[in-house]
Order: structure tokens, then C-alpha cells, then sequence
């Protein structure tokens, strides 16, 4: 038997063991109410093994019930609470949270983290808390797995990686060998195209320049015969050097690949880029935080009994569902 003070109020426990762990075992607030209890623990352990094995079903049965009610529904993501399951009235609830975020999660800035225990509830910003835990912090798409949560702003979460396929531009060479010296753009097309003068001038032109774009899986195609609006006319076609950018950019002309099959231009590109971001869209590695629980400053209740503990991560009136979980602890 032992005695502890916390508060100044005397309190008489005792630790026994049982399946391979420490259980503190309250006994009460005088010696001889101590050691009455301490007396009629030690016959009840002294109980035969087959009531005891009884008992463990019964126990386990129940943990099984609470755990169905309390995790009902789709759980994506997780929090995990850690530390003692015994505690003295009054003592500070003392272990670990342990928060995953997953590839792609992007929280609010103003999502909050919340526990309950008995008639206690201490809120939190989750931000600032995570300001020293190595998670990232930007703008992005919000998304949470298993959460109806929308929208676009500022937040944290797992730094990740998009690839993205952006438009690409270029400039194209059209040359007839046995024209005469003279060149045109599409943009002096485009202006006359139905016009007979476009004709005429078109059958003499040598060297003509058209201005294209294309992405990946999606081709420039266009038909020699539907600018110059004549047939049986033979052009070289080339890429102009230096001509080839994304979104302003000058990359290498070897991201356009130029084919010319009967009469018909096809340009494509595989040109990608990777893109470092949050939110949806940006995969990246899960990340594990830590929190202590003592930190929230939450205490056991005064009256004897079981309660459950309840961490839960919010953002205005939206349960963000991969953020909870519950434990139990035992008060005696």
C-alpha cells in the first residue's frame, strides 16, 4: 500500500500486476478505509483461475461492444491515444496523441483539436501547435479522406508532388520548293481564308509559318491542303528552332514531335512538369505528429468509474472523421 498527496488531499493506493502490466488500484482517503479494501482485493484475487478466465471473456466481449459503437462508420485516417488506463481522482491525465496526416490531406488554418472526459472539454487551434511538428504550411485545395470538407485557402498538411501537363506552343515551317520567294504567317491567312486572292497569292508562296499548340494527349492537327486551299501541292514541314514554350517558358524542341502523313500535320508532346504544392492532388508521404496529453491540462474525474476520452479534429461545425478516436480509463 502506498500514499500519495496531490492537492493536499491524502490518497492510499496500491499497484498490482496483472497480464504483464502495472495496475494502481485507488484504496481510498484513510488508513483504515486502505486497508479494508486492500484486505478484500487480496481475496478476490485470490479467486479461482476459471472464474478469472470467465471474467477476461466477458471483459473482452464488452471492449468489442464499445469499440464497434464507438467506431462506427468509414474511418480513413486515425488518431491514437497512449498512456496509463489507471488514474488517482484529480491526477493529470498524462500519454501521447498521435496524429497521422496522409498524402493529399490539406487542414484548414482554423481547424481545431478537441477533447472530452466526463463533464471536461479543452479546445485548442491545431495549427499553432503544429507550428514546431514539421508540418507544412501553405495554400491549396482543402481535402480530408472520409470528410465532406470543401473549398480553397490556407492550411497544413503533407508537403506532396503534382505532375501537370501544360500547353505547349510552337512555331512550324512550311516550305514549297517551286514557288517563288515570297513568305506568309497563319495570321495573314486567318484574315482571307475564304478569298480568292488568298488562293492566288497561296500558289506562289515558298515559305509558309504556322503558330501551334499542343499538350500531352492532345494533338495539333491540321490539313496543308485546308490553309492553302489548293491540293497536289508538295511542303517540307519543320519545327522553327527555338520556337517551342510552355507557359512562356523556352523548353527544348524536342518535347514536339512533327509527323506529316498525307497532306495532314500532327504535332504532339509528352512535356510534363512537377509541381510541388498541398491539398488535393499533391501526393505525398504520410507523417506522424506527436502531442502530449498532459499538455491539455485534463485531469481525472473525482468520482470512481470508467470513462471514455475523446480526441476529435474540427473545422467550424465539420467533424473531420479520420481524426478520431476513444480510449478508456479506469478511475478506482
Amino acid at each position: 500500500m502506498h500514499k500519495k498527496i496531490i492537492r493536499n488531499t491524502v490518497y492510499y493506493y496500491t499497484s498490482v500486476r496483472e497480464n504483464g502490466r502495472v495496475k494502481t488500484i485507488y484504496l481510498g482517503r484513510t488508513k483504515k478505509e486502505a486497508l479494508k479494501k486492500e484486505r478484500e482485493l487480496k481475496n478476490k484475487r485470490r479467486a479461482s483461475p476459471v472464474n478469472i478466465r470467465i471474467f477476461s471473456y466477458i471483459f473482452l466481449a464488452a471492449i468489442i461492444a464499445v469499440g464497434l459503437f464507438f467506431f462506427r462508420g468509414i474511418i480513413v485516417g486515425y488518431i491514437v491515444l497512449g498512456g496509463p488506463e489507471s488514474y488517482l481522482p484529480g491526477e493529470t491525465i498524462k500519454g501521447e496523441i498521435t496524429i497521422t496526416f496522409h498524402s493529399e490531406e490539406l487542414y484548414p488554418e482554423e481547424s481545431k483539436i478537441k477533447l472530452f472526459i466526463g463533464n471536461q472539454t479543452v479546445q485548442a487551434n491545431l495549427s499553432k501547435i503544429l507550428a514546431a511538428q514539421g508540418i507544412d504550411f501553405g495554400s491549396g485545395e482543402y481535402y480530408i479522406q472520409g470528410s465532406n470538407l470543401s473549398g480553397y485557402g490556407k492550411g497544413f498538411g503533407v508537403l506532396g508532388e503534382k505532375v501537370i501537363y501544360p500547353n505547349v506552343s510552337f512555331v512550324l515551317l512550311l516550305e514549297n520548293a517551286n514557288a517563288k520567294n515570297k513568305t506568309l504567317s497563319n495570321e495573314t491567312l486567318n484574315q482571307t481564308v475564304n478569298s480568292t486572292a488568298t488562293q492566288n497569292k497561296t500558289s506562289s508562296v515558298k515559305t509558309l509559318l504556322l503558330n501551334g499548340s499542343c499538350s500531352f494527349g492532345e494533338p495539333y492537327v491540321v490539313n496543308i491542303g485546308d490553309i492553302i486551299n489548293q491540293t497536289n501541292v508538295s511542303y517540307k514541314v519543320s519545327l522553327v528552332s527555338g520556337s517551342v514554350n510552355a507557359g512562356g517558358k523556352k523548353i527544348n524542341d524536342t518535347f514536339v514531335r512533327i509527323e506529316v502523313k498525307n497532306g495532314t500535320i500532327t504535332a504532339t508532346t509528352n512535356y510534363s512538369e512537377t509541381l510541388k504544392g498541398l491539398g488535393k492532388g499533391f501526393k505525398g508521404q504520410d507523417k506522424q505528429v506527436f502531442l502530449k496529453l498532459e499538455d491539455f491540462n485534463l485531469t481525472a474525474p473525482n468520482a470512481s468509474g470508467t470513462y471514455v476520452l475523446t480526441v476529435v479534429v474540427l473545422y467550424n461545425d465539420i467533424l473531420l472523421k479520420e481524426a478520431r478516436k476513444t480510449s478508456r480509463w479506469q478511475v478506482h
